[in-house]
């Protein structure tokens, strides 16, 4: 990695933001030598520009630290096990608990060389964006970083790749790791009976709904409880319960939602009112306030030309995640939700006699063998520091140890150091020019979610990825497995067999983390059962509002789409459940020959995007403009979005839809180094101006006058005599505006 010194000389002209205010455009020289643009819109979003991929990751590292540097501070933290160095004894168990179920450093420093050079750059980069930041701080801390560090009294750490593995592995985790409650299941088998269990715990509820309507399978047969392994002490699983119910809750606490649920839906053309795909991504990631930051952040992605074949692609992401986890690319659009496959299994472990040093023996393939010691030090505020030993078996991290009954309990993960595979197929995804190229890439993905797509082809398609244990014949998959190497898993699960659809005679496709397909099973996940009380009515009957919102107004149109942000935060089960991002998006393909690809994009993005909250309390000016329209969908009146920016489109249609008879395109490119090019569309002749306004209004140059046929004309835009800075091209007809902005750069 650079040395932090060799960019910190080319930053200390960038124009940096005092806490409280709202972001500026930047241009900075990157760790790799080359330049990047970051050009804010009208609501903070940051839009990246460079000639290389290390530099736009270099330029979102710096973008993310600009707006979130205290919330990377504690996810890192959190991530990390390191929390309690700034809160004290009050988040030591929170430390403890996931430094048990995580990796070490020398783990991740291990894992980190197993990744492709390309993810290791973006990686890298994305880690000296944000320390470059940090160090342009240095010329006045107390404006220009966060007030939470001058409140706490500490300066922000250098962030590192280890830092960055962590947060990924985190919140891919957060997003996709499901199930690991066998022994909660078995104490109510326990307690309650087979009869009970089998009612309310079944590894397959008929009843429940689904994603995927038809199928050509059928439901398995309930098997009935195989179990035969040892009980648990009731004590023992309560305690264990307890601590993740108290992990969970000390996570939310530190802005970390429980999990990431996220309601979707895919339009089909056949059943969309224009006869184009559309696609509507909306994740639940946390309750967003006015007075706090959302999880949720927009970002655009561009190397190169936007019309060449390099890395475009824009959407929402997670602070301390680089790139983009749902969004759009040329032409394609995805989003998830999550998969709530069970995917996380324990295992009980035998005890013997304790070996050297007190470490636990287990036994396995007939002898007892070592468990491996973890043995960390916690820096603990206002107290010593705390020595905690964690143990492995070779299934996994113990969670548990019954040392009065001779057992412990280990968890089991199918994703084991793989984690970050979903960061390498989001790298594919990227790329992808097909509905072939998104499909490999869904395959890749190691953890469990429900993947939509849609493209311009008018291709909709709905996968049901990550990799799930194929569990031996004699195994429950609700109750524990016996840990002594007799009840092994067999391999890993195909992903041309699990649930997956693609253009589906239904005519969409709608989800609320619910079951895929009547046939799919749901392991220890009791949340697809509709049985009180097991089921879980989010999980349940969710997404009937979904589809009873959308079967009511077909043929749906755009309007409709985002109505089901609406339809879910006003009913009356789910008021607590508004999506904290949405985006709606429309494609298809125009030109006598196809060759343009048009679009309607729309979004929400949740209030905290650019700007610090101050040591007052006193929001950026962006966050006070973002509140307006995550609120709108509360209420009565239309639901307020902002145009969903692609940069340099100038060929597609305008906001009004693909219909639109008078427009004004996208500049392209832009930002501009010395020359722009507008699309000005009519539906009959007219007098014309396009003209070039500065950020105060006044007229500064006319790149058309006239009259102008009906059709649609490119007109170019001289900026080579204006000084740096935003602008807007305005199109004026008589009775009839259009803008669009325009940002000149050398």
């Amino acid at each position: 990695m650079p040395l932090r010194s060799a960019f910190l000389a080319a930053l200390l002209a960038v124009p940096l933001v005092a806490a409280g205010q709202t972001a500026t455009d930047v241009t900075l020289t990157a760790s790799d030598g080359n330049t990047v643009a970051i050009d804010r819109d009208d609501y903070g979003v940051p839009h990246i520009t460079a000639d290389t991929e290390a530099a736009v990751f270099f330029g979102q590292g710096f973008a993310t630290a600009q707006d979130r540097l205290f919330q990377l501070e504690t996810f890192w933290r959190t991530a990390t096990g390191r929390l309690a160095e700034l809160q004290g004894s009050a988040a030591l168990a929170q430390d403890q608990g996931i430094r048990t179920v995580y990796y070490t450093p020398a783990e991740r420093a291990a894992q980190f060389t197993q990744l492709t050079p390309r993810l290791q750059t973006m990686i890298s980069s994305y880690v000296d964006g944000i320390n470059a930041y940090i160090d342009s701080t240095s010329a006045n801390p107390s404006a220009y970083l966060p007030g939470e560090y001058a409140a706490g009294g500490f300066q922000p750490e250098p962030y590192s790749v280890d830092k960055a593995m962590a947060v990924m592995q985190f919140f891919i985790r957060r997003f996709g790791e499901i199930g690991g409650d066998e022994l909660a299941r078995l104490a109510e088998l326990q307690a309650q009976g087979v009869d009970w269990f089998e009612a309310n715990r079944p590894v397959n509820d008929p009843t429940a709904s689904v994603t995927i309507e038809a199928s050509s399978q059928v439901p398995s047969p309930p098997a009935g409880v195989t179990y035969d392994g040892p009980e648990v002490d009731p004590d023992v699983a309560a305690t264990a319960a307890a601590q993740r119910e108290a992990l969970t809750a000390s996570l939310v606490a530190n802005g970390v939602p429980h999990k990431f649920g996220s309601f979707a839906a895919v339009i089909s053309s056949a059943m969309s009112e224009t006869g184009h795909v559309m696609l509507l991504g909306a994740p639940q990631m946390g309750q967003p306030r006015v007075d706090a930051k959302a999880v949720t952040a927009e970002y655009e992605l561009l190397v190169g030309d936007s019309r060449g074949d390099g890395l475009h692609v824009a959407g929402m992401s997670v602070p301390g995640i680089p790139g983009v986890i749902i969004g759009r690319t040329r032409g394609r659009a995805w989003t998830f939700t999550t998969g709530a496959t069970d995917n996380t299994d324990t295992f009980t472990l035998t005890l013997g006699p304790p070996g050297p040093g007190g470490v636990p023996t287990y036994l396995y393939d007939g002898a007892f063998i070592p468990a491996e010691p973890n043995v960390q030090t916690i820096g603990v505020a206002g107290s010593d520091p705390v020595t905690y030993t964690s143990f492995r078996s070779v299934y996994g991290p113990v969670y548990a140890i019954d040392a009065d009954n001779g057992v412990a309990y280990s968890y089991r993960y199918a994703f084991e150091n793989r984690e970050l595979d979903m960061a390498e197929a989001l790298l594919d995804a990227w790329d992808a020019t097909s509905i072939d190229g998104f499909r490999a890439a869904a395959a890749r993905i190691p953890v469990s979610f429900n993947m939509f797509y849609a493209d311009k082809e008018q291709n909709i398609a709905y996968w049901h990825v990550g990799d799930y244990p194929i569990r031996p014949g004699d195994a429950d998959p609700r109750l524990p497995l016996r840990g002594d190497g007799t009840q092994e898993w067999l391999g890993l699960t195909d992903f041309a067999q699990q649930p997956q659809s693609e253009n589906p005679a239904q005519g969409y496709f709608a989800n609320w983390n619910n079951k895929p397909v009547a046939w799919w099973n749901q392991g220890d996940n009791v949340r697809w059962t509709g049985t009180s009380p097991g089921g879980y009515h989010r999980y349940y009957d969710g997404v009937e509002v979904l589809k009873d919102h959308l079967e009511s107004v077909a043929p749906v149109d755009f309007e409709e789409l985002q109505e089901l942000t609406r339809v879910v935060r006003t009913n009356a089960q789910y008021p607590e459940y508004p999506a904290t991002y949405q985006q709606v998006i429309e494609l298809w393909v125009y030109g006598s020959r196809g060759e343009g690809v048009g679009y309607r994009a729309e979004n929400v993005i949740p209030p905290g995007q650019s700007g610090f909250i101050d040591i007052t309390g006193t929001p950026s000016a962006n966050f006070a403009d973002q509140w307006p329209l995550y609120q709108s969908s509360a209420g009565e009146g239309p639901i307020e979005m902002k145009p969903f920016t692609f940069l340099g489109e100038a060929d597609v249609a305008t906001a009004a839809g693909p219909d639109a008879a008078f427009g004004l395109g996208l500049p392209f490119p832009n930002p501009a180094p010395g020359a722009s090019t507008v699309v000005v569309r009519l539906d009959a002749p007219a007098e014309v101006e396009v003209a070039v306004y500065d950020a105060l209004g006044r007229r500064v140059a006319v790149a058309a006058s006239g009259a102008f046929a009906a059709g649609d004309h490119p007109v170019r835009v001289d900026a080579s005599a204006l000084a740096p800075g935003v602008y807007v091209v305005r199109l004026a007809t008589d009775g009839a505006v259009r803008s669009q902005r325009l940002v000149v750069a050398r």
